[in-house]
């Protein structure tokens, strides 16, 4: 049997190459050993939501007794398991409640986003990407990404230009930014006729 060590070095590499299933073998070999770790419980309930084993994943969160430093990633995969299951408004509120534990993680605000933007609330959705542009953290890239997104399928092609050249002067080699803004070139030029 590999070492405690060992274990984590073949864990790293599972999900560095995405193999989801030889994650989660590993995460219950680790966790035979290591079976009270809180941090290591909530990453091995997100790999069950990937895999959509919910009924799993939701019985490992039920079991995670958090501290100050696990709460916000115990309150994101909360999120992440009502998405899974269609519960957007339920993943919305955990995505925020998570954002008020570490206002510094951003990404909370932008699935929070995207909830809002699923369930038709627009404006709400709006209002959170703008507030990850605001706050200029590392996602800031996403959100004017995602905000060009939900304006164009709004109709609101000029602020969506607006947001892909955002997108743009941060990353200038951004490919799908560029087809975004052809693609509004190309409708404008076929609505001039």
């Amino acid at each position: 049997m590999p070492t405690l060590d060992e274990l984590f070095d073949l864990l790293d590499e599972a999900e560095e190459n995405d193999q989801l299933a030889s994650a989660r073998f590993l995460y219950e070999a680790i966790l035979a050993q290591d079976e009270n770790n809180p941090g290591l419980l909530i990453l091995h309930a997100s790999n069950l939501i990937e895999l959509g084993d919910l009924t799993e994943a939701e019985r490992i969160l039920e079991t995670v007794e958090s501290d100050e430093e696990t709460l916000p990633s115990l309150t994101t995969q909360r999120g992440h398991l009502a998405r899974a299951r269609g519960l957007l408004e339920e993943a919305e509120k955990f995505y925020r409640d998570a954002h008020k534990l570490d206002p510094t993680d951003d990404e909370n605000l932008l699935n929070a986003a995207g909830m809002a933007f699923q369930r038709g609330e627009t404006a709400k959705a709006e209002y959170l990407l703008r507030q990850v542009i605001a706050n200029d953290s590392e996602d800031i890239l996403d959100a004017w990404f995602t905000l060009g997104t939900q304006l164009i399928a709004q109709q609101r092609y000029e602020e969506s230009r607006t947001s892909f050249k955002e997108v743009i002067k941060i990353e200038p080699q951004h490919e799908l930014a560029h087809e975004w803004i052809a693609d509004l070139n190309f409708r404008e030029v076929l609505t001039r006729d």
